[in-house]
């Protein structure tokens, strides 16, 4: 008997000591594209609370952050696009079969609470919003950004859009919209929606750009069985009730 209470005290006290040392350990660094901001605030608890790994998560836009990956800036999980993560593991910088996609975005564009909500069904109805309103925002260099740029170019609409844009270096084009500086804003769903926009159209068909989000283990790290572990809860049944709040679309099957 007394043999089998101090074999459970001794359990209980490698547990807590276990416990005890992944809550004394430095947050496993994130870092993470704007577009999955908005479901993180209700994931990152989550993540935490499942695994006992604190983390830290940072957001920015998708080519600034491989900017900073490629020049040296630490971090044990990156959340990217596909073409990203890519074009990382290409450069040896990911762990080989690390990849896990998440979600697939798309990018829309958002008008103020009692604005009317444009039509936007066909090519016709975004070349005659770049027409008519009178003002416009999209990122830099997000890939929403980049897309909207690109699609203004190709439809011969940028002696039009040019003086009535504004180009948001980082952060949320939505900011601008709720501030009345800008009567459209265009950027992910996700990331309109994050801002607090909520008159959200996604793009026509023919001119969407339906990004995958992809999670990764960076090669570098020293924590790869604490960021697996947190990829997995990454594709929990609640992450992915909280991508579909966001305005993200799983691709993972929850588990």
């Amino acid at each position: 008997m007394r043999r089998s209470i101090g074999f459970v005290a001794a359990l209980c006290f490698t547990v807590a000591a276990t416990v005890a040392s992944a809550a004394d350990a430095p947050p496993l660094k994130i870092a993470a594209t704007l577009g999955v901001q908005g479901a993180f605030k209700d994931i990152e608890p989550m993540l935490v609370a499942r695994s006992g790994i604190p983390v830290n998560s940072q957001f920015l836009a998708t080519v600034p952050l491989v900017e900073k990956l490629l020049k040296g800036e630490p971090a044990d999980l990156v959340i990217l696009t596909k073409a990203a993560i890519e074009d990382l593991a290409a450069k040896g910088r990911v762990v080989p079969g690390s990849q896990v996609d998440l979600v697939v975005s798309q990018v829309a564009l958002a008008v103020a609470d009692g604005a009317p909500i444009p039509p936007m069904k066909t090519k016709e109805d975004f070349i005659a919003l770049i027409k008519s309103t009178p003002s416009l925002a999209h990122s830099a260099q997000g890939g929403s950004g980049i897309h909207i740029a690109k699609l203004i170019k190709d439809l011969g609409l940028s002696e039009i859009a040019g003086p009535k844009t504004t180009v948001v270096p980082e952060g949320f084009t939505g900011t601008l919209l709720l501030n009345g500086k800008v009567a459209v804003a265009f950027q992910q769903v996700s990331e309109l929606r994050a801002s607090g926009a909520k008159n959200i159209v996604p793009l026509p068909d023919a001119l969407q750009a339906r990004l995958i989000f992809t999670a990764a283990v960076m090669t570098d790290t020293k924590r790869a069985k604490d960021a697996e572990a947190i990829v997995k809860l990454l594709t929990s049944a609640d992450a992915s009730a909280a991508y579909k709040r966001s305005g993200l679309e799983p691709v993972f099957k929850a588990k």
